[in-house]
């Protein structure tokens, strides 16, 4: 399957509320495996995904480090004025492990918000976003 949330689509970060220069929030669309988005303390934090065009979407992979609660939500506009929620989850607590959250879900989207509610710890990591 296509991930439509990869720098080489055109995909970019169009906002995040925090960003660490070693572990800057576009580490989570590169393609490499051994970087990721670490937050700099304190909940909930956002990151923005930005499609190149509106995307029908079916699945949602969320690869993480720490991160206890997530929201994920969509905007359809070119300009994303409001975000419709499409889910929460709560994240198990894996001890030396990457969390790995996938959502079989059908929706459109130009901007998909990742919302970290809470965490494990004070910081948490974000490895990847796939968007299928």
């Amino acid at each position: 399957m296509t991930d439509y949330a990869e720098q080489s689509r055109g995909t970019y970060v169009s906002m995040a509320t925090c960003c660490d220069d070693g572990h800057p929030p576009e580490c989570v669309i590169d393609g490499n495996p051994k970087t990721f988005w670490s937050t700099t303390g304190l909940f909930p934090q956002e990151i923005v995904l930005t499609l190149k065009d509106q995307t029908r979407i079916s699945r949602v992979t969320f690869s993480s480090t720490g991160v206890q609660k997530l929201v994920v939500s969509r905007a359809r506009d070119i300009q994303p004025l409001e975000f419709e929620k499409l889910y929460d989850t709560n994240l198990s607590q894996i001890t030396g492990q990457m969390q790995q959250d996938n959502k079989v879900i059908s929706f459109e989207a130009k901007h998909v918000k990742f919302t970290l509610q809470s965490g494990w710890d004070n910081f948490a990591a974000v490895h990847k976003i796939s968007l299928q």
